[in-house]
């Protein structure tokens, strides 16, 4: 089974043939590299762990699960530390 993984501003979106699901960002505590071909997204609401095949993830491109851990903990730790206030127009 394949998976796609989009990043949605607040929350990574998980998809595949069987459906979606949501995985907020400001409950994520890490993400990592686990062993061989595994990440491993740990939260603090009811999943409690997510664990994901890098080789079973089309959408985002990886090249392997550190990459896949990079990528993911790169969008959640952009949203994290917020988006610069608009400041005045030149």
């Amino acid at each position: 089974m394949s998976y796609q993984i989009n990043d949605t501003g607040a929350s990574l979106r998980f998809t595949s043939g069987d459906g979606f699901f949501f995985v907020m960002k400001h409950h994520i505590k890490a993400i990592r590299y686990v062993r061989d071909d595994m990440i491993k997204v740990d939260t603090g609401c009811c999943f409690d762990s997510l664990f994901i095949h890098a080789s079973q993830v089309t959408i985002p491109d990886n090249t392997g699960a550190n990459n896949l851990a990079d990528i993911l903990n790169g969008w959640t730790t952009q949203f994290l530390q917020g988006y610069p206030e608009p400041g005045p127009s030149d």
